[in-house]
């Protein structure tokens, strides 16, 4: 009886740890994806393993109109998210809104217990 008492405990404790990475995951990609939607680019940038500087072509006269997610696999190890992520911008330069698809790797990095983003920031063109 008391094997089976532990055994129970430790799967509760792999599932909570599995939830405590998947609600971290939910939190990262909501808290990216208000700082492409807002233009808050040195913060999308932090979300980076080693934030690259914001790009040149961030420019002031690209305002993004949305930002939907349009696919999401977990890999194998459970440690690698791939997202593809449909974000429309209005480009005042030429007046009309574009559409892109950003795709996003993210890896869980366990030593920090965190997810980034391993892959560039979505580009403007």
């Amino acid at each position: 009886m008391k094997r089976t008492g532990s055994i129970a405990c430790c799967l509760l404790l792999l599932g909570c740890s599995g939830n405590q990475k998947l609600a971290k995951l939910d939190e990262a990609l909501n808290d990216y994806a208000k700082a492409i939607r807002w233009s808050m680019y040195l913060n999308a940038a932090d979300f980076q393993h080693k934030p690259s500087p914001p790009r040149s072509h961030y420019r002031k006269d690209i305002r993004v109109t949305a930002y939907e997610p349009v696919r999401k696999e977990q890999l194998e190890d459970g440690n690698v998210v791939l997202q593809s992520v449909e974000i429309r911008y209005y480009d005042q330069r030429v007046g009309k809104e574009i559409s892109l698809l950003d795709a996003q790797k993210w890896r869980y990095d366990e030593r920090q217990r965190r997810w980034f983003l391993a892959t560039e920031l979505p580009a403007f063109k």
